[in-house]
């Protein structure tokens, strides 16, 4: 199975982005938005719980919960961001 540090990396890469930046504290909408996309995956496709996400990320639990949800209102409606970064991958 893939360890939650080595999936981050790979996305990072794909995203061209840092590591740093990604688990780091900023909420630039387009990072966030990579974060959403990488905890859903983490946790609805290689079933992470929300805790153990919570921990690789240094985030509280609730935060993994929230991006999970937002993202999956995202892809429902539609979201331009949403299909921009589903189509990197």
């Amino acid at each position: 199975m893939i360890s939650p540090a080595s999936y981050i990396t790979a996305w990072c890469n794909k995203f061209q982005i840092s590591e740093n930046d990604i688990l780091g504290p900023c909420r630039r909408q387009d990072l966030a938005f990579a974060r959403f996309f990488m905890w859903h995956s983490l946790h609805d496709y290689l079933e992470f719980s929300y805790q153990e996400i919570a921990k690789t990320f240094n985030r509280d639990h609730t935060s993994i919960l929230y991006g999970t949800h937002r993202w999956r209102e995202m892809l429902s409606v539609g979201d331009r961001a949403a299909k921009r970064i589903t189509m990197v991958g």
